[in-house]
C-alpha cells in the first residue's frame, strides 16, 4: 500500500549523522519516552549511552541545544491536563553527578524534529556543571530560576517556571554528562501548579481530511490528543461511514509502532474502497475497542464527524416524478463540477431502456421506485451520486417491505421499513411475525430477534388491505471460555487457556489487555511477566462476524509474604445490580481471618467472598490476618453508575397520568439533549426506536393508552424503563372558535431553504403557543420544540435539529387549531 510522502521516506530519514530509522525505540529515545503517570519517578541506576536514536547534537549553545549531546540519557513524555506552571526537580543519587536536561514542545512537532528545530521546540534547557554546580537541578523560579536556557559551565542550576496549557505535549531528556556514579536520580513534579498526571481518557483530536485532495486516496490520518499504546489499537476498533461506502478498514499504521515502540499519537487508517466522493463522513470508535493511553485510560465509544472536500462531480437526478398507472417516465439526470467529462449509470438498470445515458426512460412501473444516478468523472477517479423517486399515483394500494439487515447476530437490532403506495394515502400499519411474538402499528418499527423470523406488515388505506413480508436470519453468538483463574509467582508469566464454542465458522481470538500478552490472536497465549493482579478478558469472533460476550480469567501473582488482592466481578455495575467480591488471600501462615468494612460506611463481613448491591460507588476495605496475627490491608473500588433519568410528562411535572383532548396528540420525549452519544430509546409497546413518540388516538369519545420506553445509556449501557398513561377524553376538548385568525403559513418564515440541516424561524405576526416538529420522509420525528407563551412579530431563533442525512423533510407548525406543513430540503 502507498504511504504518505513523509512516511515513504521512513528508511531514508537521517538524524544528524545519517542514522536510519530502523531501530526499536527504547526509554533512551524520544520515541520510547516513559509516560509520566505519577508525580515522582525514582531511577535506581543511570542509563548508559544514548539509546538507538541520537536526537541531540554535540557542542551546542543557547538559544539552540544547550546540552553537549546525549550522555547516558533517558526520556519522559506527558500531556498537560490542566494549565498552570510546570516545575520539576532532578536529584542525583550522588551529588557529584552532573545532570543536563532539556524540555521540548511536541504539540505541533515530532521527535525527529528535535535535532534540527531546537529554537522552535525547546521550552527549557540546562547544562550547568563544574565544581559547585553539580547536584539537584530543574525548573523552579522560587529556587532561583530566572531564564529558560542555561548553557554549560558554572551557570544557574535552576530555570524559570514554564507556563503550560491544557492539551500541549512535552518531552524531557535527562542526561548524566559526567557520571561520578551510576546511582540514578529522582525526578519530582510535585511543585507544579499544572496537572500533567494523566487520568483522562484519550480521544481522536484531529482527522486530517484536508490531506485527502484526490479521488482514489485510501489513507485517512488520525491523531489522538495523546499517545496511545500500540498494543491496544487495531483496525477492528473503528467503523467508517460516508458517501461511497460501505467502507472497510483494511489495516492500520503507526510509525513508532512499526519500529517496535510502545506508544504513538498519529495513525493512518487504510480503507477500501478508496475515497471517490466529497461529503460528510463519520469515524466511530466502536464498543469493546480497548484503546488506551500510556497511563491505562481507555478511549470511549464515540462518533467523529469530518468532511472531505474533493472536486467530485455533483450528480443531479432531477425532481421526483409522479406518473399514472400504465405510464412510463423519462428521467432527467445531469452533472456539474469535476472535469466536465462524465459517464452516467442508473440503477436499477433492468427498469430502464438505457441505464448509461443521462435521460433514460423507465418501463411501466408497478410500485414507487427509487432510481440512483452514478456520475463518473472520466478524467479523475471521482464519483457523484443522487436519487430520484418515480411515484405511481392513482394506483391500487400496494406496499413493499425491507429491513436494515437480513442477517444479524443474536441480540442485535433490526429496523423494519414499510413503503406503501397508491390507494387513498391515509395509511395504517399492523406488523406481526412468524413465529408469533412481534407486533407494532408503527410504519418503521424495530426488533431484537434471537431466532430466525419472518416479519409481516398489513397496510390499510381505509378501503383495502395489502401485505408484504421480509425474512431475517439470526446467527447465534459464539461462546468464549477464558479458562481457570491462576495464582503464579510474582514476576513470572502465565499460560492462558482460552477456548471457543457455538456460533459458526472459523474463530478469531482477542485478549485484553493486549499490552499484557506476548502474542495475541491465539487461544493459548503467554502473558508478559506480571507483578500485580491482572484480569484478562477473551472475546471470540466467528465466521459470521458475531462476537461473544467477554469471559474473564484472573491471574494473581503472589509471593511468600501475606497478601490480598481483592477482586470485584463485575468491577462496574448499574444501580440495582450485584457484584461478587473475592479477597484473593495468599502467602503468610494461612488460616486467614477476614474483616471487611466499607467507605461510605455501613457494610461489614467476615467472609472470603460475598455478593453486594451498592447504590453508590463504594470502596470495600479488607483487613486480612493469618494464624500468626500478621496483618495486611487491601481494598477494591466498585463503581456504581446511575440509571438513565426518564421524564415522559411533557409539562415536566413528572406526572404518571395526563389527560388531553381526543383531537390532540402528545409528543413524548424519552431523553435529554446532553444524553451520551449512542443512547438508545426503545418504545416497548410499539417496538419503535426513537427519542420521541407521538401518542394519538382515532377520535373516540375516550381512549386510555400506556406507553413504556426503555432507555439504554450510550456510555455505561445502564438501562431504565419509564411509562406514562395518556387519557384521551372528549370532555377535555374546547368547543369554540379558534383564536388564531391569520394565515399561519405567512406568519412563520423558515430560511434558508434549502439548507444544511440548520435553519432560522422568524415570526411575521404576533403569535402564541407554537409547536414545531421536523419529520423525515419515513414519518419519524427528528426534532421537536414547543414555544409556550406569547411571542412578538420579528422574533427569530436558530434551530439546530442535528440532521445528518440529506434529503426532504417536513416542518410541522401548530398554533391553536391551525396547522401548517412546510417542505424543507437539506443539501
Amino acid at each position: 500500500m502507498k504511504k504518505l510522502s513523509f512516511l515513504a521516506l521512513l528508511f531514508s530519514t537521517v538524524f544528524g549523522a545519517s542514522q536510519l530509522f530502523a531501530q526499536v525505540p527504547t526509554t533512551q529515545d524520544c520515541r520510547g519516552a516513559i509516560p509520566v503517570c505519577e508525580s515522582t519517578y525514582e531511577e535506581d541506576s543511570v542509563a548508559q549511552g544514548w539509546g538507538n536514536y541520537n536526537e541531540i547534537p554535540n557542542n551546542q549553545n543557547c538559544p539552540n541545544h544547550c546540552m553537549d549531546g546525549e550522555k547516558n540519557s533517558r526520556w519522559y513524555v506527558w500531556s498537560v491536563i490542566q494549565s498552570g506552571d510546570l516545575r520539576l526537580a532532578i536529584t542525583p543519587g550522588s551529588q557529584n553527578d552532573d545532570y543536563d536536561w532539556a524540555i521540548f514542545d511536541l504539540t505541533s512537532y515530532k521527535c525527529q524534529d528535535i535535532w534540527g528545530k531546537p529554537t522552535l521546540m525547546m521550552s527549557s534547557c540546562n547544562a550547568a556543571g563544574g565544581a559547585g554546580y553539580h547536584g539537584t537541578t530543574g525548573v523552579s523560579t522560587p529556587n532561583g530560576g530566572v531564564k529558560d536556557c542555561n548553557g554549560g559551565g558554572p551557570t544557574n542550576k535552576w530555570n524559570i517556571d514554564i507556563p503550560v496549557f491544557e492539551g500541549e505535549t512535552y518531552t524531557l531528556v535527562i542526561s548524566n554528562w559526567t557520571p561520578g556514579s551510576f546511582d540514578g536520580y529522582t525526578l519530582d513534579f510535585t511543585a507544579s501548579s499544572a496537572v500533567i498526571f494523566d487520568d483522562q481518557d484519550p480521544f481522536i483530536d484531529n482527522i486530517a481530511s484536508d490531506l485527502i485532495t484526490e479521488c482514489g486516496t485510501n489513507e485517512l490520518e488520525i491523531s489522538f490528543n495523546e499517545n496511545v499504546k500500540c498494543s491496544s489499537i487495531q483496525k477492528q476498533d473503528f467503523k467508517l461511514e460516508g458517501p461511497g461506502g460501505p467502507y472497510v478498514i483494511d489495516s492500520l499504521y503507526g510509525e513508532t509502532c512499526s519500529l517496535g515502540g510502545n506508544n504513538e499519537r498519529d495513525y493512518i487508517l487504510y480503507v477500501s474502497p478508496p475515497f471517490t466522493q466529497g461529503g460528510d463522513y463519520i469515524l466511530t470508535i466502536k464498543n469493546f475497542a480497548f484503546i488506551k493511553d500510556a497511563c491505562d485510560n481507555y478511549a470511549q465509544t464515540d462518533d467523529y464527524d469530518f468532511t472531505i472536500d474533493l472536486d467530485s462531480p455533483v450528480a443531479n437526478a432531477g425532481e421526483d416524478i409522479d406518473i399514472f398507472v400504465g405510464e412510463t417516465a423519462t428521467l432527467d439526470g445531469s452533472a456539474s463540477g469535476g472535469s466536465g467529462d462524465y459517464s452516467y449509470h442508473w440503477e436499477p438498470a433492468e427498469l430502464l431502456d438505457d441505464p448509461d445515458i443521462p435521460n433514460p426512460t423507465t418501463i411501466v412501473l408497478a410500485t414507487n421506485t427509487a432510481f440512483i444516478l452514478d456520475v463518473n468523472d472520466n478524467v479523475s477517479a471521482c464519483v457523484g451520486q443522487d436519487t430520484v423517486w418515480v411515484n405511481i399515483v392513482g394506483a391500487p394500494l400496494g406496499t413493499t417491505v425491507s429491513a436494515s439487515t437480513t442477517v444479524l447476530c443474536d441480540g442485535d437490532r433490526v429496523d423494519l421499513f414499510a413503503y406503501p403506495s397508491g390507494g387513498s394515502e391515509a395509511y395504517t400499519y399492523l406488523w406481526s411475525s412468524n413465529p408469533p411474538y412481534f407486533s407494532s402499528t408503527e410504519q418503521n418499527p424495530s426488533d431484537f430477534p434471537n431466532a430466525d423470523v419472518i416479519y409481516v406488515v398489513e397496510v390499510n388505506d381505509g378501503f383495502s388491505t395489502v401485505k408484504d413480508s421480509v425474512s431475517v436470519k439470526v446467527n447465534a453468538k459464539p461462546i468464549a471460555e477464558a479458562g481457570a483463574d491462576q495464582i503464579i509467582n510474582e514476576g513470572t508469566t502465565a499460560n492462558l487457556d482460552g477456548s471457543a464454542s457455538g456460533g459458526t465458522g472459523t474463530y478469531t481470538y482477542l485478549w485484553e489487555p493486549a499490552s499484557e500478552i506476548q502474542l495475541n490472536g491465539i487461544p493459548n497465549p503467554t502473558t508478559v511477566p506480571l507483578y500485580s493482579q491482572t484480569i484478562f478478558s477473551l472475546f471470540i469472533n466467528d465466521g459470521n462476524g458475531c462476537q461473544s460476550d467477554p469471559d474473564q480469567v484472573v491471574i494473581n501473582p503472589a509471593g511468600d509474604g501475606l497478601a490480598a488482592s481483592p477482586l470485584a466481578d463485575p468491577l462496574e455495575i448499574c444501580v440495582g445490580e450485584t457484584t461478587t467480591i473475592t479477597a484473593w488471600a495468599t502467602g503468610g501462615g494461612g488460616e486467614f481471618t477476614y474483616k471487611w468494612t466499607s467507605e461510605p460506611s455501613g457494610f461489614n463481613s467476615d467472609l472470603a467472598q460475598f455478593t453486594v448491591s451498592p447504590t453508590v460507588s463504594t470502596r470495600y476495605v479488607l483487613l486480612l490476618t493469618d494464624q500468626f496475627d500478621n496483618e495486611v490491608n487491601a481494598h477494591i473500588n466498585v463503581t456504581v453508575h446511575n440509571l438513565p433519568v426518564i421524564e415522559l410528562d411533557p409539562s415536566g411535572q413528572n406526572r404518571d397520568t395526563i389527560v388531553v383532548c381526543v383531537r390532540d396528540s402528545v409528543m413524548l420525549d424519552a431523553g435529554f439533549d446532553d444524553d451520551p452519544i449512542g443512547t438508545e430509546y426503545f418504545w416497548l409497546d410499539a417496538n419503535f426506536v426513537n427519542r420521541y413518540y407521538k401518542a394519538e388516538t382515532n377520535g373516540n369519545w375516550i381512549d386510555i393508552q400506556k406507553h413504556t420506553v426503555r432507555v439504554t445509556d450510550g456510555l455505561t449501557a445502564c438501562q431504565n424503563t419509564g411509562d406514562i398513561i395518556v387519557v384521551f377524553d372528549f370532555y377535555e376538548c374546547e368547543i369554540s372558535v379558534p383564536e388564531t385568525h391569520f394565515d399561519l403559513d405567512a406568519a412563520v418564515d423558515l430560511h434558508p431553504n434549502p439548507n444544511q440541516g440548520d435553519f432560522t424561524i422568524k415570526l411575521n405576526n404576533d403569535l402564541e403557543n407554537l409547536i414545531i416538529d421536523v419529520i423525515d420522509t419515513r414519518g419519524r420525528v427528528v426534532y421537536h420544540e414547543s414555544w409556550d407563551g406569547k411571542y412578538s412579530e420579528g422574533y427569530q431563533v436558530e434551530i439546530h435539529p442535528d440532521i445528518r442525512d440529506k434529503g426532504i423533510y417536513f416542518v410541522h407548525f401548530v398554533s391553536g387549531d391551525i396547522r401548517v406543513v412546510k417542505k424543507m430540503v437539506v443539501q
